[in-house]
């Protein structure tokens, strides 16, 4: 049950977040019942059963690009083509919560983090938890206390039966909250798209050699574009086919090794006019408290494109 103060209206066209088999945090839930040895299947669909006994799963990251963008502006791409279903982001539908999640497998309400800066009085007020600086680009001292303090929560690769590496953009592979939230898993830097789907298909296959693992790619330029020039604009659509060309060649690439490539980005759209978010609307959001099994407010809509490389064509 949603729980909403009586002057709170939400837009029209708002989505309540899924926390089953409808959104990503049923899906990062598959990977970690992968993760724990069990063949790959997400809500009955879209999960390809390996037949060799070292299955690998690749999940491409790609923050911001969401099934609105993708039904507007994807036609003839092999991400429209291979997309199996729409999926709900969580709440809020900020990069900080959506891939803190799909690092973790914990709701935002559970993790915690809704945003890149957050208010901690007992280190001087606003914090950027990513870099772990204070308001005026201070490093604040990463040791293990500090980290628990902001980040007092498990990961998704720790203590997993099967092998995971993670792929970062190199100005954020070394840092605090990567290396937090990607303990257990190898952490690989990249420097673009290119270097990228190169990583992506030898940490794969590196993987399959070892008994099969997880890859997870995280790719962040669409969304910084985004954020730039606007969701909608020409840089943005520019940028997609850039994507598009890398997800194709990475498909071609893994064809034949029987690997699941799986996309499922962190969306992002522009507010209607004038509308502005309070937390103060949702009572109980400073709690930190598992909203798996309710709703919490508005929230964006991703898309879920999945392909098996050893059919792919």
């Amino acid at each position: 049950m949603i729980v909403q103060r009586p002057d709170f209206r939400l837009p029209q066209d708002s989505v309540l977040p899924d926390y089953g088999d409808g959104g990503i945090f049923g899906l990062v839930s598959s990977f970690a019942r992968f993760l724990d040895g069990e063949p790959w299947q997400f809500g009955g669909q879209g999960g390809s059963r390996a037949t060799d006994e070292s299955p690998a799963l690749v999940y491409l990251l790609v923050d911001g690009l969401g099934d609105g963008f993708l039904q507007r502006f994807g036609a003839g791409s092999s991400l429209l083509a291979d997309r199996v279903r729409r999926l709900t982001s969580v709440f809020p539908s900020t990069t900080a919560s959506a891939v803190t999640t799909m690092l973790t497998g914990l709701a935002p309400r559970t993790h915690g983090l809704n945003g890149w800066f957050v208010r901690d009085r007992r280190f001087g007020g606003v914090v950027a938890p990513l870099p772990l600086n204070d308001r005026v680009g201070h490093r604040l001292r990463p040791d293990r206390a500090t980290l628990k303090h902001f980040f007092p929560y498990p990961n998704l690769f720790e203590q997993r039966r099967r092998a995971s590496v993670a792929l970062l953009p190199a100005y954020i592979a070394d840092s605090p909250f990567s290396r937090r939230h990607c303990r257990g898993a190898q952490i690989l830097p990249h420097i673009d798209l290119e270097h990228l789907v190169d990583s992506v298909v030898a940490a794969s296959r590196a993987l399959r050699r070892k008994g099969g693992g997880f890859v997870h790619a995280y790719y962040a330029e669409f969304d910084a574009v985004s954020h730039e020039f606007g969701c909608n604009s020409a840089e943005a659509v520019a940028e997609f086919w850039r994507v598009e060309s890398a997800y194709r060649r990475l498909v071609s690439e893994l064809s034949g090794d029987n690997v699941t490539v799986v996309t499922a980005p962190a969306p992002k759209r522009p507010l209607p006019p004038g509308w502005r978010l309070s937390s103060q609307a949702l009572p109980g959001w400073s709690k930190r408290r598992d909203c798996s099994r309710q709703g919490c407010s508005a929230a964006d809509q991703t898309t879920l494109c999945c392909v098996s490389a050893s059919v792919a064509t």
